[in-house]
């Protein structure tokens, strides 16, 4: 059986437009009890929290782009995909709530792949942290 570790940081305080309206997701994907302490992978998923954000005043595209200030180019490129005037874009806004995870990497060793590893991941992080699917 394979299992998800994340590390993260969340801010106890109100989020800013520096730090909480995005929280980073970086998870080890190990095999449980395995006496092989290597991973099996890695990926690393962006929480876009727009809905807080749009109740807070701020605008998406500030928050994307002081997160590439951090991250190199960072999310600035979802900006003109996912979001119109500093809000999620309407044909965006159909499933419950107005959050977005974002998957910037997904790895697995070589031995694997080819065993709807990447699928199941995708499907577990959205089960726990898609507001979307916790709905229906």
């Amino acid at each position: 059986m394979l299992v998800l570790k994340l590390d993260t940081q969340i801010p106890l305080a109100e989020p800013t437009v520096s730090f909480g309206f995005v929280n980073w997701l970086d998870i080890t994907i190990r095999e449980f009890d395995s006496p092989n302490p290597a991973p099996v992978g890695t990926a690393r998923v962006a929480v876009l929290l727009c809905g807080e954000a749009l109740n807070h005043g701020v605008s998406m595209h500030d928050v994307l782009d002081h997160d590439g200030e951090h991250d190199g180019e960072g999310l600035g490129v979802l900006d003109g995909i996912f979001f119109a005037e500093g809000s999620l874009r309407d044909d965006y806004g159909n499933g419950v709530g107005a959050d977005v995870l974002y998957f910037e990497s997904l790895e697995l060793r070589a031995d694997w792949r080819g065993r709807n590893v990447e699928e199941a991941v995708a499907r577990r992080v959205l089960d726990v942290w898609g507001r979307a699917a916790r709905s229906g």
